[in-house]
């Protein structure tokens, strides 16, 4: 399949306190036309600042430092002046946040910044965005739209809010839908109902889908692939059947083994031991928690092997 957007050898730096610490570290993933692809780690791993990197939003900060490709539809957005990257990255991507209470306006209502996107993309009137906003607000089933529309951010609920970033996605209509944990801290009903609409949206538009999350559970029904993200490095990745079944790396397995399950008490070794700031381990970054480390394992860092087709992992265990 055609490769949408495309991350070669990206690199994310902070400068903290004078010391440069990496987030994100010579990352390659690609996400493929059509494709919904699960980016699953720990909390730190460098999932939301992979997403906001893609996005632009960590530039123009001098104590932000971004290196490598990042590709779309072939064109190097780190290589384009800020007008050609800009006019890109919001003609053909669209993010649904976190916590849609810190990234919806609080100042305006909910349908004017809908209708915005259509304002500022298609060029329509303000009275035909506003109309164009409740159309949008229908398709995302939210009741009662046209009231709905004339409310503020903090009149609604998180579930709702929620549904509104979605329709701001569907407004800008993009290949790409990056969204960065969509679920989080919403009941099981309703993030039943999110996962529906996304997926609606991604079978009536054909758009590619990365799908931010923790919760391996979303990726198993949701997703086409998965990649595992630790320590800003991806050090698996597969199509979800074949990860699920035949899981690779020792890390992988233990984020599978932490599952919950009744009457057992399993968990992760805690990431904290791993890394003190500015210090980040020279091999493997699994290696302080892993029950099948080698002593090469501390100092060289493993390269992708393929040992399955089109599975690949990041493991002395399987390659090189």
């Amino acid at each position: 399949m055609e490769k949408l957007l495309e991350l070669k050898n990206l690199t994310v730096s902070f400068n903290h306190n004078g010391q440069k610490i990496k987030a994100i570290h010579q990352l390659s993933l690609a996400v493929e036309k059509g494709e919904i692809l699960g980016l699953v780690g720990e909390s730190g791993s460098g999932k939301s600042v992979t997403a906001r990197s893609i996005l632009g939003l960590l530039k123009g900060s001098s104590k932000t430092m971004i290196s490598g490709n990042i590709f779309l539809n072939g064109n190097d957005l780190l290589g384009k002046n800020s007008g050609q990257e800009g006019n890109l990255r919001s003609r053909e991507m669209a993010m649904i946040f976190q916590d849609p209470m810190d990234s919806l306006n609080p100042v305006f209502t909910v349908g004017y910044q809908i209708a915005e996107v259509f304002m500022v993309q298609k060029k329509m009137a303000k009275k035909q965005a506003l109309a164009k906003s409740i159309e949008i607000l229908k398709m995302v089933e939210i009741p009662s739209p046209e009231w709905t529309a004339r409310q503020y951010p903090h009149q609604l609920s998180g579930g709702m809010c929620q549904r509104v970033m979605i329709a701001m996605a569907l407004a800008k209509n993009p290949e790409l839908l990056i969204a960065d944990e969509p679920t989080t801290a919403l009941d099981v009903t309703i993030q039943a109902q999110i996962l529906q609409l996304l997926y609606e949206f991604h079978e009536k538009t054909g758009a590619a889908i990365l799908f931010i999350t923790h919760d391996l559970g979303i990726v198993a029904q949701f997703c086409h692939s998965v990649a595992i993200m630790l320590q800003g490095e991806i050090i698996e990745k597969g199509k979800v059947n074949s990860l699920f079944m035949n899981p690779l790396h020792p890390y992988t397995r233990g984020l599978l083994d932490s599952i919950p399950i009744p009457g057992q008490k399993k968990r992760l070794t805690p990431m904290i031991q791993d890394l003190e700031m500015g210090t980040p381990l020279k091999g493997c970054k699994f290696f302080n928690r892993c029950p099948q480390k080698m002593g090469r394992c501390e100092w060289e860092t493993p390269r992708f092997s393929e040992p399955i087709p089109h599975h690949f992992v990041r493991c002395f265990i399987h390659g090189t």
